[in-house]
């Protein structure tokens, strides 16, 4: 895939403004050529954007949408790009089974086999040190991916057996003890580090495709396909559920600050909610099914990413579209 010239073509505000005191984020479309996008994300230090779809590359944008890179990925799909906590590597994972970890310049340090299936999610620890992929052949792996490894490569220390069909998503806890995983069956599980499970969450009737845990750690955001995104307590309270998108929910990520959410779905449309679950903004700019969405760390920028392979960045006054 290769990426057309210039970025910012244009901004634009035709959103659906659904809070009288919010004002509406201004859209950046950013253009490249054709490719049906699955994941969005930014670097840590808000410098840098990924997104990865069916052509099986990575492409990094700065801040401003304008194309830094492309790294050949993958064979297959590139289902998910991750950035690790400290921005220097970063790691994508594939439909053709396998995972990479890339130095932010698109260096390969590793190849991470192993999984029979596809690869939809990779979470790092808080330390960078473990990154956790989970796939479609019901497990979750736990690597090392720290420097100590010789090369840079990458060591397998454990898998985790899932019991609720393909695990879609995976997400380490703040303080790094813990992981969440979402899965086909609509359930959600809380794992130790040490493979244990301790918890599942029940509650949705479709798969869940997406995770987000607040910057406090004490609410877990999902998406699932049955249209709807859940806010939990991390002992499995279902506390809020956000009823809106037409089809499945199919990403959700918290902004910076913890004080409102987006979610994307098959309705093509991104929608702003707060934690109370009112819907703040519905933002139309896509005409495809809407598979990523990532806040830059800053709270100025909203990536979203679809399946039409349009990209879009939302830009925001401060951390959030509302006072």
């Amino acid at each position: 895939m290769a990426i057309a010239g210039m970025i910012s073509v244009r901004t634009t505000s035709r959103h659906i403004q659904a809070h009288a005191n919010c004002s509406p984020p201004e859209r950046l479309p950013v253009q490249i050529e054709p490719d049906s996008l699955a994941t969005v994300a930014f670097s840590p230090d808000s410098e840098l954007v990924a997104i990865g779809g069916s052509s099986g590359q990575v492409s990094l944008f700065n801040r401003a949408g304008e194309p830094l890179q492309t790294v050949e990925a993958e064979r297959g799909m590139a289902v998910h790009v991750e950035f690790s906590p400290l921005g220097s590597t970063f790691a994508s994972t594939s439909s053709n089974w396998t995972a990479k970890v890339w130095t932010r310049n698109g260096r390969r340090l590793s190849s991470l086999e192993g999984h029979r299936g596809i690869v939809y999610d990779a979470s790092f620890s808080p330390d960078g040190d473990i990154l956790a992929t989970a796939s479609a052949d019901r497990t979750i792996r736990l690597w090392d991916v720290s420097r100590r490894q010789a090369g840079g490569g990458a060591r397998l220390l454990r898998t985790l057996e899932g019991s609720g069909g393909w695990i879609l998503s995976t997400l380490f806890s703040l303080n790094g003890q813990n992981l969440v995983s979402g899965n086909q069956d609509g359930t959600i599980d809380l794992w130790s580090v040490d493979g244990e499970l301790l918890r599942t969450f029940t509650g949705h009737s479709g798969l869940v495709r997406s995770l987000s845990i607040s910057p406090s750690g004490r609410l877990l955001a999902s998406a699932s396909a049955d249209g709807t995104v859940r806010l939990w307590s991390m002992n499995g309270e279902v506390l809020q559920t956000l009823d809106g998108h037409e089809g499945g929910a199919l990403t959700v990520a918290f902004n910076p600050n913890g004080q409102f959410l987006a979610s994307g779905g098959s309705d093509r449309l991104v929608r702003i909610w707060d934690l109370e679950g009112r819907l703040l903004h519905q933002l139309d700019g896509h005409n495809g099914r809407i598979w990523g969405v990532s806040f830059s760390p800053d709270g100025t920028l909203l990536a979203s990413g679809a399946e039409d392979g349009t990209f879009n960045l939302w830009t925001f006054g401060g951390l959030g579209p509302c006072n």
